[in-house]
């Protein structure tokens, strides 16, 4: 890789490790990978299994993407004006009648007075006639989008629905349907993306494991060389005392970045931790916990810096960053 000619020499024992603490110089993975990972639950095989109800049936995008287990898909792209319809505003059946755990999330946006407030009710059925009400959720907010992500209690169940609850009262301006997925039991947050959906409110978890990791994959940008990570921590999501930031071109083999402590860490803030730039382009930054078993590792966001011209103009020299050492700062 070429460095930028208007880089300075620098100083002699030193290499140019790009630094910054501004989060918008920091992107996300492409992917990400986890030892503890949300399983999804198969989909249903029969057609309609998924419905929007009343108008929304003229305009039901991808339903299937409703439940897919992947929280960046939509299953609508519903802009215009429609009446809520009696009896609800989307239904998912998952076909058999078991106890579940759900996460609903979605963003609806409402036309009305400002004095007017919309319920949406979120329910449960195990027939699909009788409806139990699971979360109520008012807004009185009108003409912005307002998202909802909210994870209901363990019940017997067969059916989900999303509806508002004056029925004609209100139209509905905007509705985006991401997920109404069935956890099976599992945990919400054993769903990895949660690290990289650009919101500090959710987070991954690992189950309580030997050796807990994240690891991202650079792909799209796998011609450079990484200099930093940006990490927001919730720390009381952690069990782990310490963990390991990893580089790799290949995932297989790993070469070890840094060994940080979580005590170094300013807790729900992002740290910015720079280490030692590779010789080859690297595709993968590994994330490990590495202080034993039955621990836990956590993160509510996960960025890296990759420099661009820009970055690199900013030059920032620095002596070799030791990655073993815990005793400096997080800045090398």
């Amino acid at each position: 890789m070429s460095i930028d000619p208007l880089v300075e020499e620098a100083e002699a024992g030193s290499e140019i490790y790009p630094h910054s603490t501004n989060i918008s110089d920091y992107v996300f993975p492409t992917l990400v990978v986890a030892s503890s990972e949300f399983i999804p639950p198969p989909l249903p095989s029969q057609n309609g299994d998924v419905v929007f109800q009343s108008d929304w049936s003229t305009n039901a995008g991808t339903p299937d993407n409703a439940k897919d287990g992947n929280y960046f898909t939509k299953a609508t792209d519903a802009t215009q004006n429609v009446n809520a319809p009696v009896g609800g505003i989307f239904r998912i059946d998952f076909t058999t009648n078991i106890l579940r755990r759900f996460r609903a999330k979605f963003a609806m946006q409402i036309n009305g007075a400002t004095t007017d407030t919309m319920t949406i009710f979120i329910e449960t059925s195990e027939d699909g006639v009788i409806w139990t009400i699971r979360d109520t959720i008012t807004i009185n907010t009108f003409d912005i989008k307002v998202e909802q992500d909210r994870t209901l209690g363990s019940f017997t169940s067969r059916y989900c629905r999303l509806r508002e609850s004056t029925n004609n009262t209100f139209r509905i301006r905007f509705l985006d349907v991401w997920e109404i997925q069935d956890l099976g039991g599992q945990s919400p947050t054993l769903v990895k993306e949660n690290a990289i959906d650009n919101n500090i409110s959710t987070y991954w978890q690992s189950n309580s494991e030997l050796n807990p990791f994240l690891r991202g994959e650079f792909s799209a940008i796998a011609d450079k060389e990484p200099s930093a990570v940006a990490l927001f921590i919730d720390k009381s999501k952690i069990t782990s005392t310490q963990f390991l930031i990893q580089t790799s071109v290949d995932g297989v083999a790993w070469t070890l970045k840094r060994t940080i402590n979580i005590t170094q860490l300013t807790n729900l803030a992002y740290n910015f931790i720079r280490f030692n730039r590779d010789v080859l382009p690297i595709r993968y930054i590994r994330l490990v916990g590495n202080d034993g078993t039955s621990k836990t590792f956590a993160i509510n966001e996960y960025r890296a810096l990759i420099p661009t011209s820009t970055q690199w103009l900013e030059r920032q020299t620095h002596k070799t960053i030791s990655p073993t050492s815990t005793s400096i700062g997080l800045a090398g």
